[in-house]
């Protein structure tokens, strides 16, 4: 293979990018998380996933969801 081509395959991370979370998340990046059908079903997984794991004294709950994302969890 010749010498001139390079791959750089590494990507840095969010992390390694960014000082704060909430500079990551915000703009073109955050409408792409929120509209991320993918990203809906999993956090829907992980959620269902969880409630399973909770007990409740009520027949009908409430659960608070303040500060958690766009909101489909």
């Amino acid at each position: 293979m010749n010498n001139e081509f390079r791959f750089d395959v590494k990507k840095k991370r969010p992390e390694e990018t960014y000082e704060k979370v909430v500079e990551y998340f915000k703009g073109e990046i955050l409408s792409h998380y929120a509209n991320s059908k993918s990203m809906r079903k999993i956090q829907q997984k992980i959620t269902a996933r969880a409630l399973e794991f909770m007990t409740f004294s009520r027949k009908d709950p409430f659960i608070l969801d303040a500060g958690c994302g766009p909101g489909f969890a």
